[in-house]
Formats: C-alpha cells, sequence, structure tokens
C-alpha cells in the first residue's frame, strides 16, 4: 500500500516569511466544523499540554487548492500533484511539445491537454518516451495573465 500524500495552499499567510511556505504538504484531514488541515507530520513541540501530550505540526489549508500527489516525479525529480501545469514531450518527436493540467477522474490521474482537451493518463508518462515537467499549477496563474504565462511557456 503506498502512502497518500497531499499538498494545499495555507490560510495564515499573514506569518510567511519568503520563498514558497505558502504550500504545504502532508496527510489531508477534512473537520466536521469545515476547517481542513495538512499534518505535516513533524513533532510541535510548541503545541503540547499540561497533561504530557505533544502535538503535531498541522495547517489551516484553503480545501479548493488540496491536491493528492500522483506518485510520479517529473525529470527533474520534482514531485507532482493534481492542479500542477506540466509541459511533457514525446520522446520521437521533441518539436511537439504538450501543456495540460493534471487532474483525477476514475480511478487515475491524467493530464488534460491545455489546447486540445485530449487526456493523457499519467501511467503513460512514467515510461521512457516522454519528458515532462512541473511548469507551474492551476491555483497560482489566473485571469489575462494566465494567457500570457501560457503563451511565454509555449514559445520558449
Amino acid at each position: 500500500m503506498r502512502d497518500l500524500l497531499f499538498r494545499a495552499k495555507r490560510t495564515d499567510n499573514d506569518e510567511l516569511i519568503e520563498g514558497n511556505d505558502e504550500w504545504i504538504e502532508g496527510s489531508y484531514v477534512h473537520l466536521n466544523l469545515g476547517r481542513h488541515y495538512i499534518f505535516t507530520g513533524k513533532l510541535d513541540l510548541t503545541q503540547h499540554n499540561y497533561k504530557g501530550r505533544i502535538g503535531f505540526e498541522c495547517f489551516e489549508v484553503n480545501p479548493e487548492t488540496v491536491g493528492q500527489y500522483t506518485d510520479v516525479n517529473d525529470s527533474n525529480g520534482t514531485k507532482i500533484f493534481e492542479g500542477d501545469i506540466i509541459q511533457y514531450t514525446y520522446a520521437t518527436n521533441s518539436d511537439l511539445t504538450h501543456i495540460g493540467y493534471v487532474a483525477y477522474s476514475s480511478g487515475e490521474f491524467y493530464i488534460e491537454d491545455i489546447i486540445s482537451g485530449e487526456e493523457t493518463f499519467m501511467s503513460s508518462l512514467t515510461d521512457d518516451d516522454y519528458t515532462y515537467k512541473v511548469i507551474g499549477n492551476i491555483y497560482d496563474i489566473d485571469g489575462s495573465a494566465y494567457w500570457d504565462w501560457l503563451n511565454s511557456c509555449m514559445f520558449k
């Protein structure tokens, strides 16, 4: 059995310092109170109480940004999560580059091509016929900036 790993954006952005601290990885928990958390699995000694219990580091997250790890890494070793935008090229035709986002349906992760809408299952990307890399995610790009960004990716 594989471990399930999730990623989401933290909601406590006022405490962020620098870098990619806005995203957090770990176990996803949705409480009945309507709150959503990622538990990192790290001990948090500041959360202990008088009964000798210790706490685990967790962060409240935006549920709209929760994505599951696909159990696949890109050509650079970066973990690929649901919601990531992937640039992928078939090895025998390096002139044809596709860009799509990772989604999940019917028990399998797939990449939906942004232009054609064609779906490529993640399992087919794990062979050596493709090179692929994470180039962004659907949560950090919006509006007209999206098309500017897409054009810059397509015509590098």
